[in-house]
């Protein structure tokens, strides 16, 4: 299934992430996803990477009912995924582990992504 956040892709588009697709899950298997909508453990990160990006330390200020707070939560909805890699201990697979049995994720705004600044990516890590 191809889900995209925001946008319609052509025919072409949509032809060349379903081959990379399904490329990626045959080499990696699990739960690892390559754009579309991130399968999170422990809470959604979308505030987070805006409070961090910001150099904001205090979590608090994205719950807040101040003109701040209400600016991050919407600067948040442009983070999107890029990479979820799930810890994986299989002789036969990469043999990585994440924390506790977790899952990386790395997370992108919308525009460097589109405009493939990859030096803006962000990792996030949860684990069970």
């Amino acid at each position: 299934m191809h889900t995209f956040a925001r946008g319609a892709l052509d025919d072409e588009s949509l032809e060349k992430y379903a081959d990379l697709e399904f490329d990626f899950n045959a080499d990696f298997g699990g739960d690892n996803r390559l754009l579309g909508h991130p399968d999170i453990i422990q809470s959604p990160w979308e505030e987070e990477c805006e409070r961090v990006s910001r150099r904001i330390v205090d979590p608090a200020v994205a719950t807040g009912g101040d003109a701040e707070s209400d600016a991050l939560r919407v600067a948040a909805a442009e983070w999107r995924l890029l990479l979820q890699l799930e810890s994986d201990e299989a002789e036969d697979g990469p043999e990585w582990m994440w924390g506790d049995c977790g899952r990386i994720y790395y997370a992108i705004r919308e525009s460097h992504l589109r405009a493939k600044h990859f030096d803006q990516t962000w990792l996030v890590l949860q684990c069970y």
